[in-house]
């Protein structure tokens, strides 16, 4: 593969992944707000709410480190957890980033946000060949109100942030992003998402697979065009099934 063809890979495959990691750091904060809510308005109930609260399943562990590069890694991925320091410098090498609307830059820094959530843990997931076009990641969260709470994010932000332009490394990529259909075997939840965009010219697309299990968030993306042929959404999705499916 041509090194400008990989650099606009590489680009293209970042912001693909960090429109669909949006509202990362944001589940548990929301989470507790509605928790606390619901406390304030049951408050009178008494007895009765401690008894339902003692006839309601126990609510399982969440996933561990181990859990979540175990599953990066059943998608064929190389796995690494990722602290807030690397991504900082990650983030770093690909220079300044600049988001329009303006609203819409908190979706390129999500997964630094969730780093550094001290409860929330984050799994990146590199090819194992370097000339497939697919990443995966994981994002581990304190509970499964907390992952779901930020899947739900990331479908709402779509209102306002579907159309962005951003400007990395004097480069300027114009994109459009839509919600697409996906179906992940022994997901809780599905979010996918298409992201059309005008690289230095070049019409690329990069398709994202989102899926609930528990108290993680699983990722896969893959990027199309610029001479390169990305995987199908069922390639996908059958890669999302088996980190999925790798889960205790």
């Amino acid at each position: 593969m041509k090194k400008s063809t990989l650099r606009l890979t590489v680009v293209s495959a970042c912001v693909g992944a960090g429109l669909v990691l949006a509202g990362c750091g944001g589940g548990s904060e929301e989470a507790a707000g509605t928790d606390a809510a619901a406390e304030e308005q049951g408050g009178g109930e008494g007895s009765a709410d401690e008894a339902a609260a003692e006839e309601a399943p126990a609510e399982a562990e969440p996933a561990t480190e181990e859990d979540l590069i175990a599953a990066v890694e059943a998608g064929g991925f190389t796995a690494e957890v990722a602290d807030a320091e690397a991504l900082s410098g990650a983030a770093g090498a690909m220079g300044d980033i600049t988001v329009e609307p303006a609203e819409c830059e908190v979706f390129m820094n999500a997964a630094l946000t969730a780093a550094e959530e001290a409860d929330t843990t984050v799994v990146t997931g590199l090819p194992a060949e370097s000339s497939a076009s697919s990443i995966g990641g994981a994002l581990g969260y304190p509970s499964a109100d907390d992952a779901l709470a930020a899947m739900e994010t990331n479908s709402d932000s779509l209102g306002t942030c579907s159309d962005i332009t951003v400007t990395m490394q004097d480069m300027e990529l114009a994109t459009s992003t839509t919600e697409i259909d996906a179906e992940v075997d022994g997901a809780d939840a599905v979010f996918a998402t298409e992201v059309e965009m005008d690289v230095a010219g070049q019409s690329m697309t990069t398709t994202s697979i989102q899926a609930l299990k528990g108290s993680a968030v699983l990722t896969v993306t893959g990027t199309s065009g610029a001479g390169v042929e990305g995987a199908s959404i069922e390639d996908m999705s059958t890669t999302a099934a088996d980190m999925v499916a790798a889960l205790p």
